[in-house]
């Protein structure tokens, strides 16, 4: 009976071992894993930021060219691109800057027309002008209203003559 007792208890012992170095395996694995994983995490991080850089770039070199070619309103477009993804870099800020100033400038510009056009009852040149007016652009809400203005002007002048058009056919008619 002792030796019974004996090998059972080498056998629980022995038990009691594999499930320790099971264990020890498993967190091992697990531990491996973990930085296979976290090592897998770090290079895509590389990558992404890698990824953003180029991309800042090439916005910032195509809003370049669009502001050489005196396009500033894709420019504007591209260097809000790029500096939402580099937000400190100092030369997307300076041209980002002086673009905002340009469209600006050029929504002023078509603005002013618009309303000039507008006044002299140009109704169809003075929408073009306040359609040229940019999203971006602090005039553009008063360029919306403007239109509005033209399209009721032109609904009331387009009721004023059908109603002329009835009064003469019925005073052609009496």
């Amino acid at each position: 009976m002792a030796k019974r007792k004996n090998g059972f208890i080498i056998v629980s012992l022995v038990g009691i071992l594999l499930v320790q170095a099971g264990k020890s395996y498993a967190e091992d694995a697990a531990r491996e894993d973990a930085k296979e994983l976290a090592d897998k995490v770090v290079e895509k991080m590389k990558e992404t930021q890698e990824e953003e850089k180029w991309e800042s770039r090439e916005y910032y070199k195509l809003g370049v060219s669009y502001f050489k070619d005196k396009r500033f309103l894709d420019a504007l477009r591209e260097f809000e691109k790029a500096i939402e993804i580099k937000p400190d870099n100092k030369k997307i800020s300076g041209y980002l800057k002086k673009t905002k100033a340009l469209v600006e400038k050029e929504a002023n510009i078509y603005f002013s027309k618009g309303v000039k056009l507008y006044k002299k009852k140009k109704l169809d040149d003075a929408r073009r002008e306040f359609e040229k007016v940019p999203l971006e652009s602090s005039k553009y809400q008063d360029a919306q209203q403007y239109i509005e203005k033209v399209n009721a002007d032109k609904e009331t002048a387009r009721l004023n003559a059908e109603a002329r058009e009835t009064k003469e056919k019925k005073n052609a008619e009496e």
